[in-house]
């Protein structure tokens, strides 16, 4: 044992035998500071562990954000090597689905704001203060939740078709390779998005429609011939390319009615009004 106060060393004992100094308290003090050393140390690591938990996520969003791009870019020059890469793409189709899904939301509610914004603006600032148009989470909820339904419903008739008269097709690969080919929709539906935030309506109206007409019939139409053309049963792919057709007219014409009796009748009715 060492005294603290005048550094003589001494084996036992409460007092020190040259100064009397109390041994006892010193060992305390010497005790606690070892305690709260301790202490820090094991902080130290939760803490550095807290500290990287969210820079763990935020690293594997940059990653996959990097991922992404790097798929669109691949595929812009050569989509269809999807058909060989098979349901390795199945996540980014899933993301490029996903992301026309909800810029097609967000279109139509810009749309539908700037249409009711445009209609009361001439008639004086009490109209705007008493309305300014639909919610954003009526217009928006609506749009994303049939839109994501109507692709699942396509993505869905795909598989069957490819199922029946292709060879064992699974679904990721159909997810994989639609969302493939969804990229120019995407970029027709971000241009038409920016054309009508600047007022824009006839063309941006057009860029709406194209993109949906690449997302829910060029692209699937061409998906189901180059699939049942690729990999063949005994039935010839004409027929499987027929029954697409087929099931798609069903699909869609018993999804547009029941969308007429729904909300988004109401929603559709609403934009009838201010044109």
């Amino acid at each position: 044992m060492i005294c603290s106060t005048c550094g003589h060393t001494q084996e036992n004992g409460n007092f020190c035998g040259k100064c009397g100094a109390d041994l006892r308290v010193q060992s305390t003090e010497a005790t606690s500071t070892v305690h709260k050393e301790t202490a820090a140390t094991y902080e130290q690591p939760a803490t550095a562990a807290s500290v990287a938990q969210p820079n763990e996520y935020l690293e594997k969003a940059k990653k996959t954000s990097k991922g992404y791009f790097a798929y669109t870019k691949n595929f812009i020059k050569n989509p269809s090597v999807i058909f060989k890469s098979g349901a390795a793409e199945f996540t980014n189709g899933l993301i490029s689905l996903i992301l026309f899904t909800v810029l097609f939301a967000f279109t139509i509610y810009f749309f539908v704001q700037s249409i009711a914004r445009s209609m009361f603006g001439g008639m004086g600032d009490l109209f705007m203060n008493e309305y300014a148009g639909p919610s954003f989470f009526t217009i928006f909820s609506q749009s994303f939740l049939y839109t994501a339904i109507y692709i699942a419903l396509i993505a869905a008739s795909l598989f069957v078709v490819t199922k029946l008269f292709g060879t064992d097709y699974s679904f990721k690969q159909i997810i994989a390779a639609y969302g493939v080919h969804m990229i120019p929709s995407l970029i027709l539906i971000v241009l038409s998005m920016l054309l009508i935030i600047m007022d824009a309506y006839t063309y941006g109206v057009f860029f709406i429609v194209l993109s949906v007409l690449f997302a829910i019939i060029f692209v699937p139409v061409y998906i189901v011939s180059s699939m049942l053309t690729r990999k063949t049963k005994s039935i010839d792919p004409f027929y499987g390319y027929i029954s697409y057709l087929v099931l798609f007219a069903i699909i869609t014409s018993v999804y547009t009615g029941l969308l007429a009796d729904s909300a988004m009748g109401n929603l559709i009715d609403e934009i009838g009004y201010y044109l």
